[in-house]
């Protein structure tokens, strides 16, 4: 064998034994991507669980691909605990959220809660429960009252017969993924009942209308509102669902942490990235942070033109107008004492008026915008001064500055 020969036969064996070795040897390629999520709330912790699974629903098509994708979710939250507007704090001394005074949670010691009322003590009304109405909920517009029942909703002619299981939702996590309008829609529920039924329920828990929440929100707020909005203890329901799907999705929560700006910029040269920055607010001492993240979900209850400011690339994150981005609206909360409950007059309603009443809002027929700011007035109680002389104490919530009128 010639030595030209013997050497095309060397070279063509270690080929094939490379390229063996090769093919035994598969090289994987490892992808970090780290994403950062505004908001522990009912979207916030959602958003982390459909990373988690949309990562985990295409692992194998990744490995196909000789790809491994690590993700890193990392979840900033204001408040102290996740659950956002549905579940209240539990610090001690304890401190009290607007949303824990709008759901209720504080009505059986109001007066101890908010103090104010000085020489006044309160007077049991369980045998007056009848006349003022306490356990009715009225739904009304400018002018009438629509309808009238009682807490639970089930025992009433109210209750669609029956709500689909899907609508709401209790003691057990599933997936929620779709807006409320589509869930509805999917599930019967007409127009009108929404209208004047369950839109007014759900804007006293969320301050939103329907259009703008997930099923979960609507499924939350429904469920509140059936058991009479009590105060819901964080060993409850709603808070395991929350902790059962933020271990689920495996993401790091960082609470007591407030994001103040979130930046798209050059980090090195060709290579762009989200910066997060955020401050500690119960520690003033601590310097702000900052974090660089591959993507970012702002799921807070916030505007997010806030957050992102303006950008040399404005375009690609606003591609509707900014007034469009306000979900949540202010909330004003005001107490009042009147000297007798008041009037069902103004209602045209023969008989006294229930203890909550919700308004039906049209979002095409704006006729009355005083009206239309309003979430819910509610007789809370009747208190006794020292001239034995009996007052009410009632609870507005508008969604614009109160101006009470001679009208209440």
């Amino acid at each position: 064998m010639s030595e030209i020969k013997a050497k095309k036969i060397f070279l063509a064996t270690l080929l094939a034994l490379a390229a063996a070795l090769l093919t035994a040897g598969i090289i994987i390629k490892i992808v970090d991507i780290k994403v950062g999520i505004v908001g522990a709330g009912p979207a916030g912790i959602a958003a982390a669980r459909g990373v988690r699974n949309e990562i985990l629903t295409h692992a194998a098509i990744l490995r196909d691909q000789n790809l491994d994708l690590h993700v890193e979710i990392i979840i900033y939250e204001e408040k102290t605990r996740i659950g956002g507007r549905m579940t209240i704090e539990d610090t001690s001394p304890m401190v009290i959220e607007i949303e824990d005074v709008a759901g209720g949670a504080f009505d059986a010691d109001l007066l101890k809660t908010i103090g104010g009322v000085v020489g006044e003590k309160q007077e049991s009304i369980t045998s007056q429960d009848e006349e003022l109405g306490v356990g009715k909920v009225a739904f009304f517009d400018p002018t009438r009252i629509i309808a009238e029942t009682y807490r639970p909703y089930t025992t009433t002619t109210l209750e669609p017969p029956p709500i689909p299981p899907d609508t709401i939702r209790g003691n057990t996590w599933v997936p929620f993924s779709i807006p409320a309008s589509d869930r509805l829609e999917m599930n019967g529920i007409g127009d009108n009942y929404v209208r004047d039924i369950l839109a007014p329920q759900v804007r006293r828990h969320t301050g939103q209308s329907i259009e703008d929440l997930s099923d979960l929100a609507l499924s939350m707020a429904l469920e509140r509102e059936e058991t009479g909005c009590q105060k819901p203890a964080n060993s409850g329901v709603l808070r395991m669902m929350m902790e059962d799907a933020l271990k689920d999705s495996g993401a790091k929560l960082r609470v007591s942490s407030k994001v103040t700006k979130a930046r798209w910029e050059e980090i090195t040269e060709g290579y762009e990235n989200w910066i997060l920055q955020w401050e500690d607010v119960i520690d003033h001492e601590v310097p702000p942070n900052a974090e660089v993240f591959d993507k970012i979900i702002i799921a807070s209850p916030s505007n997010y033109s806030r957050l992102l400011g303006y950008t040399d690339n404005q375009e690609q994150f606003t591609s509707y107008d900014i007034e469009h981005a306000i979900e949540y609206q202010p909330l004003y909360i005001t107490f009042f004492l009147a000297p007798s409950p008041i009037s069902s007059s103004f209602l045209k309603s023969g008989s006294s008026l229930p203890a909550q009443l919700l308004p039906i809002i049209n979002s095409h027929d704006h006729k009355d915008p005083t009206f239309d700011s309003i979430i819910e007035l509610s007789l809370l109680r009747s208190i006794v001064g020292y001239d034995n002389s009996t007052k009410y104490m009632y609870r507005l919530f508008l969604f614009s500055n109160p101006s009470l009128t001679s009208r209440w």
